[in-house]
Formats: C-alpha cells, sequence, structure tokens
C-alpha cells in the first residue's frame, strides 16, 4: 500500500494510505511541521500496524489427536488360505 504525503497551504505535511480501490484507509489524523517527520509517523504507524496484524492473526487448528486420527492398524490376510470362488476359508 503506498503512502501518499501531502503539502497543506500553511506548509504542513500529512499523509494518507490507500487501498486498492483508492478508500482512504488510514491517514495521519495531525499536521507535521516536516515531511520527514510525516515520514517518520507513517512508517512507525505502519510498524505498529504489522506488529499488531502478527500479534492478531488468526490460529490454525492442530490437527485432532483423537483415536479417528490414527491410522488403523493393518490386518494380515493370506490369500493363499482362501479358495477364489467362494472367498471361504479353505483347509
Amino acid at each position: 500500500m503506498p503512502i501518499e504525503f501531502w503539502k497543506t497551504n500553511n506548509g504542513g505535511w500529512f499523509w494518507t494510505t490507500r487501498s486498492a480501490n483508492g478508500e482512504i484507509i488510514a491517514d495521519s489524523a495531525e499536521v507535521y511541521s516536516s515531511r520527514s517527520k510525516a515520514v517518520n509517523g507513517a512508517h512507525a504507524t505502519a510498524a505498529e500496524f504489522e506488529k499488531w496484524r502478527k500479534e492478531n492473526k488468526p490460529k490454525t487448528p492442530k490437527a485432532a489427536t483423537s483415536a479417528r486420527s490414527k491410522p488403523a492398524a493393518k490386518r494380515s490376510t493370506s490369500l493363499s488360505s482362501q479358495t477364489p470362488a467362494t472367498g471361504r476359508r479353505g483347509g
């Protein structure tokens, strides 16, 4: 998101940030005495936002550890002990 810096008629500076659709999503809410102070304010605000975003990131649920999530035990079947036509055990 680009930050735009603006100079007022009386020599002060402020900044705005716009979303992709052009809507203002953040502004300085104050007028700074110099452009460098406006830049510092904008960067400090961006850093605080990133810190907040990381702290409030949605948690991804961990995989359940119930019996259902464990793989089923393999059953041993011997094909040689079954008759091909009926599937009954021979013997």
